[in-house]
């Protein structure tokens, strides 16, 4: 983990260390995860780490010939280095069918859940509670919702069915 501020070499440290490890046999090129939080800098990233493996298999390849296997693995080997939901989206797709989930999912962005949350929102017709507050708040509190259910792995269903058990507890309790 690297952790520093803009312009501090963040990136080059990074790149120098994957070489270090693929030179020094730790790890092999296509075993290397890289992982930022812009395309940005995760091409950036990607394009050093590429530009000094390809310097480092040209020196391994005069200086070590017979290395066949070392070679095989510069040769064929391709770093992964990609921003977090980027990666976090190819684990979905390559893994949903194994939990029964759609693999061609995509994770939605801040601001496509938000432009997704506020045209629901314009298009419901029906009476919102008197208490909601402005309806320009209902599309923070649709998000917010939202994140919830995610973050406690649950739907719609289990959360209604959830108030609709707890009401009929309460209504069933002495005044």
């Amino acid at each position: 983990v690297v952790i520093a501020g803009a312009g501090s070499g963040k990136t080059e440290t990074m790149a120098a260390r994957v070489v270090w490890l693929v030179a020094n046999r730790r790890v092999a090129p296509d075993a290397v995860l890289g992982l930022t939080f812009t395309r940005k800098a995760a091409a950036e990233l990607g394009k050093r780490i590429r530009r000094r493996l390809a310097q480092w298999r040209h020196v391994a390849e005069r200086e070590f010939p017979d290395d066949v296997e070392h070679l095989a693995q510069l040769r064929a080997g391709e770093p992964t280095v990609l921003t977090y939901a980027a990666y976090a989206g190819r684990l979905v797709s390559e893994q949903a069918a194994r939990l029964g989930a759609e693999p061609d999912v995509r994770l939605l962005s801040p601001a496509v859940a938000w432009q997704l949350a506020d045209a629901t929102v314009r298009r419901h017709t029906g009476t919102l509670p008197s208490d909601i507050g402005a309806p320009a708040s209902i599309v923070d509190y649709v998000l917010a919702m939202t994140g919830q259910f995610a973050d406690h792995l649950v739907g719609i269903d289990d959360v209604e069915a959830f108030c609709r058990d707890l009401a009929e507890r309460f209504e069933a309790l002495p005044l």
